[in-house]
């Protein structure tokens, strides 16, 4: 058979993969019932998430991502627990973008590729990612994670395979979500504790929106760092003399308070002064930023050719800049 995925294909699972890259996160739900759907966006949305996984572990899958793919066209709808190539069909007749599925069936991953569907398989084994990687696919959902090993174990069933991602699902919790984004190797993670069958059952979609906002926050991964005082020549050396006091030491300029304070004399900034905060992806905590209607300055990116180290957003606190630095 020719594994040479056609270009709808090629050019939908790039796109996923995009999102599935800046998101970080993909909350995997079983609805049960039909009624819950509309509600469980609106729960999702409320915390800024915009793409979710519909399991086919109830009877009304197909009808919950038919609804939530005509009504909510801002959300990337996708078909997890997908076993069958009739599931598939059914799945991307509803509107599904992508499926995801437990194990490697490879009936299901050909006509995936076949009909353009976005596909990441189920991969816990060599055998699996040889199979995945013959049909020209990069991404794996790497189930169940944390029954197989954990983190120990996805990194040591990457390092033959440099040139593939995964997508953790299994025990993924608030606990270990972010290490496992933490591994260069992590695409991104998917789990069932933001919006539980019991949530839903019992309409506590408050706590699916806050079950929802932790995860965000937990992605966006921001710690805030300092605070620059922009300042001219000679305001400088009185305001490192006071911070000097406050730290017990003399400063000189450019050098850290110590006391997460800073002094900038370069003019290159507008405003009173910036509050600086740290993330070990720009990208993704821009994601989520944009996403909550924060506006971003385009040109002060900086970027080492393949991630942002820092930037500034448009909104302002006061007068008082804020910026991303990453974490080195």
């Amino acid at each position: 058979m020719n594994y040479t995925y056609n270009p709808k294909f090629n050019l939908g699972y790039e796109v996923i993969i995009k999102k599935f890259e800046q998101c970080g996160f993909i909350p995997i739900v079983t609805v049960d019932e039909i009624s819950d759907a509309l509600p469980l966006v609106g729960a999702l949305n409320a915390a800024g998430v915009d793409v979710v996984e519909i399991t086919y572990r109830s009877s009304v899958a197909e009808d919950a991502i038919r609804i939530i793919s005509s009504k909510c066209p801002n959300v990337t709808v996708g078909a997890g627990t997908v076993l069958t190539v009739d599931q598939l069909s059914k799945a991307q007749n509803a509107g599904a973008k992508f499926i995801v599925t437990p194990g490697f069936n490879h009936k299901v991953v050909d006509r995936a590729i076949e009909v353009g569907m976005p596909v990441f398989p189920g991969c816990c084994t060599a055998s699996d990612l040889d199979r995945l990687y013959e049909r020209g696919l990069r991404v794996c959902n790497f189930f169940p994670c944390e029954q197989l090993g954990g983190i120990s174990m996805l990194k040591a069933l990457s390092a033959p395979y440099p040139f593939l991602r995964f997508i953790p699902t299994g025990g993924i919790n608030l606990k270990n979500l972010r290490e496992y984004l933490n591994f260069n190797k992590t695409l991104c993670c998917g789990g069932t504790f933001v919006a539980t069958q019991q949530n839903l059952k019992e309409d506590r979609f408050d706590c699916v929106t806050r079950n929802a906002k932790e995860m965000v926050n937990t992605v966006m991964d921001l710690t805030l760092d300092c605070f620059i005082r922009y300042v001219d020549g000679h305001s400088a050396s009185s305001a490192l003399g006071a911070i000097g006091k406050l730290s017990g030491s003399p400063l000189s300029l450019g050098a850290s308070s110590g006391v997460g304070i800073e002094i900038d004399t370069s003019g290159k900034r507008n405003g009173i002064g910036c509050i600086c905060y740290k993330t070990s992806d720009v990208e993704r905590a821009l994601y989520y930023l944009k996403l909550r209607g924060c506006v971003v300055d385009e040109k002060s990116i900086v970027s080492d050719g393949n991630h942002i180290k820092e930037v500034y957003l448009m909104d302002k606190i006061a007068d008082i800049e804020c910026k991303l630095i990453r974490k080195e």
